[in-house]
């Protein structure tokens, strides 16, 4: 839904999911065991100008200019969802054998699709030898310093770019920048204020008081990630409106926080009943599934065999 969750297009692709699910449905209903569904929304989506059309610049250049105008930095962006995915299928395809196999190698033959940037050798030679990278997601952007070891935390960049912190999260398009302070941990920096997330303490005005009271609990998650940049920017988020200023050249948008983009869902059967308290993350859903999935359902009858199960009954 490349347009936003209320758009024409988006309705459309419900009613086909709607159909899909349908069939599905019905072919549970004759088969010789009984099934569940669940149905995952792994992300919401958010709308809005992006940052270069409101404010005439990139992210990559606003960092270069904060740095050096001179400074190698470079911009790390994928081919899209989209585009991965057809080049899985036809990849899959190839391998098949037969007639599909077939038209699959010639349409790869013949159809100039763009390589995913990992597999494209110009761009690989562009990034590599690059003093920053940014990489973006929707309105989240990554900035790694990707010729020094480890990641940089904020006293380092304070003292090697002094004017880029500040510059940052000054600027009217960006809302809060998440950085590893060497005295505080995790600390989420706020044009007025900012917020530790070891302790939740704050100084000022909360940067992330616009933002879902979950948002902490996600940035506290991608802290801990080994391979997160030495600098997360996340750009300015409408409360009003619920838009936000995607750092790619996108109509709707995911990959940070703010706005719809950020409200996915999980419809399960009812009588699992509530969470014992909120899911954060990818880890704690599979929890929650797994508690409910590995459980025997009523008329569910363990085989030895295999570690398969059987039905009782057809119906049961």
């Amino acid at each position: 839904m490349p347009a936003g969750p209320q758009t024409d297009d988006a309705r459309g692709v419900l009613r086909k999911m709607e159909g899909q699910l349908r069939q599905l449905e019905t072919a549970a209903r004759r088969a010789p065991r009984s099934y569940n569904f669940v149905v995952l929304s792994d992300h919401g989506q958010s709308t809005g100008a992006t940052f270069r059309q409101r404010y005439g610049i990139a992210l990559d250049q606003l960092v270069q200019r904060l740095i050096h105008p001179e400074a190698d930095v470079q911009v790390a962006s994928g081919s899209g969802e989209g585009l991965g995915q057809v080049h899985a299928l036809l990849s899959e395809a190839t391998n098949v054998g037969g007639a599909l196999a077939r038209g699959a190698r010639r349409l790869v033959r013949y159809v100039d699709l763009p390589r995913p940037e990992a597999d494209d050798p110009a761009a690989v030679a562009r990034v590599a030898p690059a003093e920053v990278v940014v990489c973006a997601s929707g309105n989240l952007a990554l900035v790694y310093f990707a010729q020094r070891p480890g990641r940089l935390s904020l006293e380092a960049i304070s003292q090697a770019f002094p004017r880029l912190l500040d510059g940052l999260v000054q600027h009217p398009g960006i809302a809060f920048l998440l950085v590893a302070s060497e005295a505080i941990g995790p600390l989420v920096l706020g044009r007025h204020g900012r917020r530790s997330l070891n302790d939740d303490s704050v100084t000022g005005d909360d940067p992330l008081a616009a933002f879902s009271p979950q948002t902490p609990a996600f940035l506290r998650r991608l802290a801990a990630y080994s391979n997160v940049g030495d600098i997360v920017v996340n750009s300015v988020f409408e409360r009003e409106t619920g838009q936000v200023a995607a750092f790619e050249e996108l109509i709707g948008c995911h990959g940070g926080a703010g706005g719809a983009q950020t409200q996915p869902f999980v419809l399960y059967p009812a009588e699992w009943g509530e969470p014992a308290c909120p899911i954060v993350g990818a880890e704690q859903l599979h929890q929650f599934l797994s508690q409910h999935v590995t459980k025997p359902r009523p008329g569910q009858v363990p085989v030895s065999s295999g570690g398969r199960e059987q039905e009782a009954s057809e119906n049961g």
